[in-house]
């Protein structure tokens, strides 16, 4: 189209716009799938290594020390059973001589001692884990549960001396500064799924080296 300017003509030519909306389209799909696929691996890797990483489950049965790589099935008992835990040492702390920790750390302490001293199972996290509990929270790199009650007349060392009936008998945790904290008041019928859980373990432990 031509405008009249004076003297001059002017030439306008207007183009006609090309439709390439279908191939934007495709191209934000494109990226959109190639984001999607990115943050997949990258919350996969996160799962595995990161907070949620692999854990490492030591058992302490009768001067034996087996040691897995995530066992699932203890793991996932232990934090069931931490969960239930009422009072800890950390934040329900008596100074009058009353409540479950009535003797202060030196009791926790020592109740420690005599729980490694003895039968007990250790899953130590990767990082760092934040649990809540019936009362209270917990941070945690190290959960420690004691088995040492025991079926009255098994043979000795072999995994049936676990008494599948009675329950896992004292549970604690390590904190990221490296502080034990006791726990009380734990669900009953949790702490015997767990050691029945461990007794199932090393049943099949035991089948395997002596099969």
């Amino acid at each position: 189209m031509a405008q009249n300017n004076g003297d001059r003509a002017i030439n306008v030519t207007r183009n006609t716009p090309t439709e390439t909306f279908p191939v934007k389209g495709k191209m934000k799909m494109t990226m959109f799938y190639r984001f999607t696929i990115c943050v997949g691996l990258f919350l996969t890797v996160a799962i595995m290594f990161g907070k949620d990483g692999p854990e490492n489950v030591t058992i302490v049965f009768s001067h034996r020390t087996l040691t897995f790589t995530n066992q699932n099935s203890i793991t996932i008992d232990a934090v069931a059973l931490l969960r239930t835990s009422n009072y800890n040492s950390k934040h329900h702390s008596s100074t009058n001589g009353s409540g479950p920790f009535s003797s202060g750390m030196h009791g926790v302490q020592a109740r420690y001692r005599n729980a490694v001293a003895g039968n007990y199972v250790l899953i130590a996290f990767a990082e760092p884990r934040h649990f809540n509990l019936i009362r209270g929270t917990a941070d945690v790199v190290e959960i420690v549960i004691g088995i040492n009650q025991t079926s009255p007349n098994p043979e000795p060392g072999s995994a049936v001396e676990l008494d599948r009936t009675t329950p896992a008998d004292t549970l604690f945790t390590i904190d990221p500064e490296g502080h034990v904290v006791e726990h009380s008041m734990f669900s009953g019928s949790d702490a015997v799924k767990f050691k029945d859980t461990v007794r199932s373990i090393l049943i099949n432990a035991d089948k395997r080296v002596h099969p």
